[in-house]
């Protein structure tokens, strides 16, 4: 039998139905939202907010929900943290920096959350073209286990103007690929839709 947000998730991957999947994950909620299946629900409808699953991208109601896996950090790790740091990043607002690199660091604190500390990095270029900084993280990202974090180092490198250590990386990146792509931890690399250098960017 599958718990009911495994049941959830079923729905949403085999028919394709995301409002019949939120009508699941929205009952499992109601009924217990700080057991381990509420939680796992209440995460799947923050990201169905924040990506527009359910019709419309709904930041303010996938912040609410991230919150409430922040408060439960003890149970659900760093999930809340990255997804609220995450959602300010895609609202663009240069004033929300210093609370994005907050709650990521509080995120490598907790768990030592990889994808929270490429997302310091991507905010460094974002909001500060501080490409120096950025590096730095994307490199911390890639020795804690993300392929995608020699990437994201050689490319910084190369926008500050260091190009040998930059093109030096880019093809190390790409010649061992196969190889990091084993060992890969982050499983994933989309962080963000829109915007300068979307497209492969992730969590």
């Amino acid at each position: 039998m599958l718990q009911p947000a495994n049941m959830a998730l079923w729905v949403l991957k085999r028919e394709g139905g995301f409002l019949k999947a939120k009508v699941k994950i929205d009952k499992v909620i109601e009924e217990n939202p700080r057991s381990s299946d509420g939680l796992a629900a209440l995460f799947l409808r923050a990201r169905g907010y924040e990506g527009g699953w359910y019709g419309a991208i709904d930041y303010e109601l996938a912040k609410n929900d991230y919150k409430l896996l922040i408060e439960n950090k003890d149970k659900v790790g760093s999930k809340g943290l990255l997804g609220y740091a995450r959602v300010l990043f895609k609202e663009e607002n240069i004033e929300s920096f210093d609370e994005i690199k907050r709650l990521c660091d509080e995120a490598i604190a907790l768990d030592g959350n990889i994808k929270a500390r490429a997302l310091i990095g991507f905010s460094y270029e974002k909001f500060n073209k501080d490409y120096a900084s950025a590096a730095r993280y994307y490199l911390s990202s890639f020795l804690h286990g993300s392929k995608w974090g020699l990437g994201f180092y050689s490319s910084a490198k190369i926008r500050d103007g260091k190009f040998a250590i930059g093109l030096v990386s880019k093809i190390a990146y790409h010649l061992m690929y196969p190889i990091l792509n084993i060992f890969d931890r982050s499983k994933s690399a989309i962080y963000y839709e829109k915007g300068p250098r979307a497209k492969g960017r992730g969590c």
